[in-house]
């Protein structure tokens, strides 16, 4: 439980010093772990325990925000793969997209320090789909507010798979010249 809001709290520093691609990429892979974890048992493909993780965890929040529809779980899943595997935000970097899409968007774009009161909308420019923006710290915070709701409920889940999260190992120069390794548990 621990490693888990050692990565929210990882989130949110990045946001004092402005990184976001920081925050959002950690947020997208703290979808994935949390998804991991929950449906570790049922066999579901990585892309189906992210969407089901997403509709079960953050669609709840995006309507209850009455946030655009197209924040959606097949959405969150593309953008995912494009920031990690593509380095962009764009869903449509990844060809299985048009395929798979549900809400399909030309683009997916992040905004810096938005000074609107909707954090999250569509930009209709004359194009067959429109341009899905939202505020990039909104948007991590709400990941980060699903996620400690989630592990909230799901303590003993996380205490199950705490061996195999992600953690730093620290080394220091032993007495005898050897160095001694130490892993956080």
């Amino acid at each position: 439980m621990d490693k888990l809001i050692e990565i929210i709290d990882s989130i949110r520093s990045s946001k004092k010093s402005d990184n976001y691609f920081a925050m959002l990429t950690s947020s997208v892979v703290l979808i994935d772990i949390c998804a991991s974890i929950e449906f570790h048992s049922n066999n579901y493909k990585p892309y189906k325990r992210y969407q089901k993780w997403v509709e079960d965890a953050i669609v709840p929040l995006i309507v209850e925000k009455n946030l655009t529809e197209y924040l959606e779980p097949v959405n969150f899943w593309f953008l995912r793969n494009s920031l990690l595997h593509e380095g962009s935000s764009n869903p449509n970097s990844n060809d299985q997209y048009q395929i798979f899409g549900e809400k399909k968007v030309r683009d997916i774009v992040p905004i810096a320090n938005s000074t609107l009161d909707t954090k999250a909308f569509l930009v209709n420019d004359g194009f067959e789909y429109p341009v899905l923006m939202f505020d990039v710290v909104f948007f991590t915070e709400l990941v980060c507010e699903a996620a400690n709701y989630w592990i909230k409920k799901n303590e003993e889940k996380i205490q199950a798979h705490s061996d195999n999260l992600f953690s730093i190992a620290l080394m220091t120069n032993g007495k005898d010249g050897k160095a001694l390794i130490m892993r956080k548990k």
